[in-house]
């Protein structure tokens, strides 16, 4: 069927794949999380395909980092995932609708939707914009390869760079909701998590925390939140200091997850950014950063497998889902 073919496509490509659009985002998180919201929707029938564009969404993202080195602003992955589903669902027989639906989800994802749209559109969208927030999105920022400009090539942006703390400083204060709003409280989870990393990564930082306050009255957050993560910083701060582990321990551990781009390359790349930023403190106040990610992405994963599994069985019955679920809950 149509998902086997495109699941064995992609994993034929998946172990050249560059960081952050890799197997691990888009063949794992995306589509899991627009399993997800498929449960929370109460998605019906055929608009399920939904998950199938997820799985599809970044699959240009591949060619494209390997035409150009890196990969591209917006619309152009789109355009390839666009080109590249033509040819998958070209040897089966299904309504010429529901291929075109499959086929908008990939080419629309970037440019997001609203209410009106598509469900397979907007499962597709809110799926790959949960991504942005939280330890996935430190995962993937950390791992990001530099790019030409020097963007993602600095913790700290010693670089004079767009560095790793800087875009998820971004997205943290310039949330980008999807247009499902089925699971408020997962999605508001993310966007903590996103909080409470920088205010880790940047406890050395005088400065920071109360130009961060102010900013972060735009997004609604109370000043009993602003206590607690504070509380939570130092506790946290005090806990990984007597740990006695070391940055390189962290980014290690980081690194050592599933499906994430295999080249040895990029993992070196990465820790050579460390080097940018020798100061003890910095280290101290990254270290504490990443193993409090480490392990928040490691209550989600175990959170998103025991979904899963509830989702096999509840999905029994659709050929579809659970050709996805398969998948997606194999033995590594």
């Amino acid at each position: 069927m149509a998902c086997d073919a495109l699941w064995e496509q992609m994993s034929a490509y998946a172990p050249q794949a560059q960081p952050a659009h890799d197997a691990r985002h888009a063949m794992y998180k995306v589509p899991a999380a627009a399993l997800a919201y498929i449960h929370a929707e109460q998605v019906p029938g055929w608009e399920r395909v939904g998950a199938l564009g997820a799985l599809l969404h970044d699959h240009g993202r591949w060619p494209e980092e390997r035409i150009y080195g890196e990969p591209q602003q917006s619309q152009l992955h789109a355009q390839i995932s666009f080109m590249l589903g033509q040819e998958w669902l070209q040897p089966f027989d299904m309504p010429l609708p529901v291929r075109q639906h499959i086929l908008l989800a990939a080419l629309r994802h970037t440019a997001g939707a609203d209410a009106n749209d598509p469900m397979p559109l907007k499962l597709t969208v809110s799926a790959d914009r949960d991504q942005l927030y939280g330890a996935e999105f430190v995962l993937r920022l950390v791992h990001h390869i530099e790019k030409k400009n020097g963007d993602f090539g600095s913790f700290y942006g010693e670089n004079q760079a767009r560095s790793v703390l800087d875009k998820i400083h971004h997205m943290a204060l310039n949330r980008l909701p999807g247009p499902l709003f089925s699971r408020p409280d997962h999605v508001h989870t993310l966007w903590q998590d996103s909080v409470q990393f920088l205010l880790l990564a940047n406890s050395h930082h005088e400065g920071f925390l109360g130009l961060f306050a102010e900013r972060l009255i735009r997004c609604s957050f109370t000043p009993k939140d602003w206590v607690q993560w504070q509380d939570t910083t130092q506790s946290l701060l005090l806990a990984h200091a007597q740990s006695q582990r070391t940055v390189l321990d962290e980014l290690t551990s980081l690194l050592s997850e599933q499906h994430i781009a295999p080249e040895a390359a990029y993992r070196t790349r990465t820790f050579e950014k460390l080097l940018l930023s020798p100061e003890a403190q910095k280290h101290r106040a990254l270290a504490a950063a990443l193993a409090w990610a480490n392990h928040q992405r490691q209550v989600h994963d175990a959170a998103e497998a025991n979904h899963l599994k509830q989702l096999t069985l509840l999905f029994a019955d659709d050929a579809l889902l659970s050709c996805m679920l398969s998948k997606l809950t194999a033995s590594p």
